[in-house]
């Protein structure tokens, strides 16, 4: 609860922050059992889980950095994601394939001090688990509840976008991709 609650920037419960906790619990398994993470440390795996979560908060709520970040990325690059080649199947305002794995390959690939490299955004494993973790968003997103409390800078820092409102040449927006808002993640592992 507490990494929850920090990602969402307060200290007070509310009435939707256990509904995802479970969804998070849910997801554990699946993620624990996925190749992308045999031998990953638990937080790392509780890490995916609750990013998967984030997103889909955001989505049910249509709002948050989630939305923020697409909407950015689409101002600035013409397309809502980078990578991948979006159909008319895509739907900014709804959960999506593309975007599970394009946040699967953003975890997998983080910026810092132990940099090992980027993952391949179009890896087999990686779009197979994508499409598994995107039939389990699509089969509760109609359950989900709409939060007014959304998690903030979790993707992607809002200064960054609104610094870099214009297109910015790679790597950059790369990086940035990259970060997952790294001191926030960073901090969260330092507490527990």
């Amino acid at each position: 609860m507490k990494t929850w609650l920090e990602a969402h920037r307060r200290v007070k419960v509310v009435a939707t922050d256990q509904w995802y906790l479970d969804f998070v619990n849910e997801l554990l398994p699946l993620v624990a059992e996925s190749s992308l993470y045999w031998g990953t440390a638990e937080e790392d795996q509780q890490q995916v889980a609750l990013i998967l979560a984030l997103y889909l908060e955001d989505c049910v709520a249509d709002g948050g950095n989630w939305r923020q970040f697409i909407r950015w990325h689409q101002k600035s690059y013409g397309r809502y994601l980078p990578f991948y080649s979006l159909t008319d199947e895509y739907l900014p305002d709804e959960i999506n394939r593309e975007d599970v794995a394009f946040l699967l390959w953003a975890v997998n690939s983080p910026v810092g001090d132990s940099f090992d490299g980027v993952e391949n955004p179009l890896d087999e494993d990686l779009l197979k688990f994508a499409d598994v973790i995107y039939n389990r968003l699509d089969a509760v997103f109609e359950e989900a509840l709409i939060s007014e409390n959304l998690a903030v800078d979790w993707i992607m820092e809002t200064e960054l976008m609104q610094r870099n409102g214009s297109r910015c040449l790679l790597p950059y927006p790369v990086k940035s991709y990259l970060r997952m808002s790294n001191a926030f993640w960073r901090q969260a592992r330092e507490r527990h």
